[in-house]
Parts: structure tokens; C-alpha cells; sequence
């Protein structure tokens, strides 16, 4: 279903259909403990160990990335230097030290680039009730 940035919100707005992905996204099962996300792609946590999924380095206002959770193992999302996830009235500490985190198997989050690089916000899409770090 495509989406359209609404530089106003700072969130993704629904042009027809609901709750999947923008046309174009890849999707991508990881199996494995640990990936570096890529912008605009949605990642499937699929492992009975801890899945580690950091955010890309660089990225655009508008840009997405969601993940859902497959594996008993849990999915968490890291940062790199500077970045800071919001998640409603909750923010993440900013950097390396900061994460948001899966809390039962199935928690699904969509996060968007607002701030070039830093900043990424829930844009509302998301299941469970993530621990914030």
C-alpha cells in the first residue's frame, strides 16, 4: 500500500490501504543475531536467540524501517552515534547507549526519519509494548 511523508505530522500518511509497507519494500527474514538495517526495507526477527537490528547511519526525512517479530529470541533496535528514537512521550538515550526493544514474540514497529541521520519516530504502526532504553 503507498504511503506519503506529511512534512506537517512528521508521520507517514496511508494514501489507500492499511497497515502494510510502501510499495517497493523489500522484505528480509533474519535468522542470524544481529543486521544492519537499510533504509526503506522491513526485517522479519526470526530467531530463538536475541535479534539485534541497528539502525542505518545515514538516511533522508521520509525514509522507513519496520520490523516484526517471528522468533522466540525477540527483536531489539540499536543506534548509532547521535540517534535518538521517539516512541510516543518516550524517548530513547541518545547514541549507542540507547535502544527500544521487544517485549513479546509478535511486536511489530514502523519508524521514520524525521531529522536526516538522527532522529527516528513510531509512526504510530506498531504492536506490543516495546521497553525503551
Amino acid at each position: 500500500m503507498p504511503f506519503k511523508f506529511n512534512p506537517i505530522t512528521g508521520k507517514l500518511d496511508i494514501v489507500d490501504g492499511v497497515g502494510s509497507p510502501p510499495t517497493g519494500f523489500s522484505w528480509n527474514n533474519v535468522t542470524g543475531v544481529s543486521v544492519n538495517m537499510a533504509v526503506n526495507n522491513a526485517y522479519i526477527a526470526d530467531n530463538v536467540a536475541l535479534v539485534t537490528l541497528t539502525l542505518p547511519a545515514t538516511a533522508a526525512v521520509g525514509q522507513v524501517v519496520w520490523v516484526i517479530g517471528q522468533g522466540t529470541g525477540l527483536w531489539r533496535i540499536a543506534q548509532n552515534v547521535g540517534q535518538t528514537i521517539h516512541f510516543g512521550n518516550v524517548d530513547s538515550t541518545p547514541g549507542v547507549g540507547g535502544s527500544i526493544t521487544a517485549t513479546n514474540r509478535y511486536d511489530a514497529i514502523q519508524l521514520v526519519c524525521t531529522v536526516a541521520n538522527t532522529d527516528w519516530v513510531c509512526t504510530g504502526v506498531a504492536q506490543g509494548n516495546p521497553n525503551v532504553v
